[in-house]
């Protein structure tokens, strides 16, 4: 028996797994020599039998076409975005960090801010405001999501205006009462629009924006994005 093992010779060594009972002697770069890749093309039977697994488990196809449905919706959302045809400039995100305690003289504490945006252009100029919020702190995040119309002169290729960003303290809040003095301006800035852009499109992002205070206010700071969206009520 053992002339006859002794006889044998193996052509392919490189081919043979590696056996051995030190664990240590085992290297990534070893086991990476002697095993054969993992990945393999799948045989066309494989294929089907695959192909009718995923067609039997309806949770995957609700998936896969709610994740299509979504990516379609994106794409057209997108497409309507920058197509030609009238537009609003769309304003969110807004938010004043550091406000000043304009209200500090009355002993309240606090500010009622709010803030006003004015879009000055060679076709005209339109306007648009936040809520009052009531008591804010120092840092606040309005809610609102604002719109003001574009005239087509101003986004069609190229844009050319001022924006102006005032943010207020409503005095009509103090003690309970309405009307009792006028607002005070806290702080202000002017943005200008004049740039060439692709054909109906625009959009930006204003991050953290110094705002000089008025008076005797310290100065704070203003993020907002802005966007220029479709006219629902002139795309007709």
């Amino acid at each position: 028996m053992q002339q006859q093992m002794s006889s044998i010779r193996i052509k392919n060594r490189s081919r043979l797994p590696l056996i051995t009972t030190d664990l240590l002697t085992i290297t990534p770069a070893d086991v990476t020599k002697t095993l054969p890749p993992i990945a393999r093309p799948l045989t066309p039977f494989m294929q089907q039998t695959l192909g009718s697994i995923c067609v039997k488990d309806t949770t995957l196809m609700e998936a896969i076409a709610a994740s299509k449905a979504a990516e379609a919706a994106a794409k057209a959302t997108r497409r309507a975005k920058f197509a030609p045809g009238p537009k609003l400039l769309k304003l969110s995100g807004i938010t004043c960090e550091g406000l000043p305690d304009a209200d500090k003289e009355m002993g309240a504490g606090t500010s009622d801010p709010y803030v006003k945006f004015k879009l000055s252009t060679g076709a005209g100029d339109s306007e648009a405001r936040t809520q009052t919020l009531v008591n804010a702190p120092r840092t606040v995040t309005f809610p609102d999501v604002l719109e003001m119309p574009l005239p087509d002169s101003f986004i069609n290729g190229k844009c050319k205006g001022i924006l102006g960003v005032q943010v207020w303290d409503d005095d009509s809040f103090e003690d309970g009462q309405e009307g009792v003095n006028q607002d005070d301006l806290m702080g202000y800035n002017y943005y200008e629009f004049n740039c060439r852009l692709r054909p109906y499109s625009l959009e930006g992002h204003v991050d953290r924006a110094t705002f000089i205070g008025i008076g005797n206010l310290y100065a704070f700071r203003v993020s907002f994005r802005y966007e220029a969206v479709p006219d629902p009520d002139r795309s007709h």
